[in-house]
């Protein structure tokens, strides 16, 4: 059994996990409101059987933060 101070970070997961499968938040929405990274959030779905939904907006800001770091 999880232990109590994990439920509230379990709980957020999960509905996170229901609003990108939804389609109401993105990838990067999604994992700021989980509190991981996208890196971390990606696997989470893979291990649901979840698919990415890659949209524009996602390329543009994976676009606009690659241009920062170069």
């Amino acid at each position: 059994m999880r232990k109590e101070t994990e439920l509230p970070k379990l709980v957020k997961v999960y509905l996170t996990i229901e609003l990108y499968r939804e389609g109401i938040v993105s990838l990067g929405k999604a994992a700021e409101i989980a509190g991981v990274s996208k890196w971390e959030m990606m696997e989470i779905l893979a291990s649901k059987g979840i698919p990415l939904q890659y949209s524009e907006e996602d390329l543009r800001e994976d676009v606009k933060t690659l241009e920062r770091l170069l």
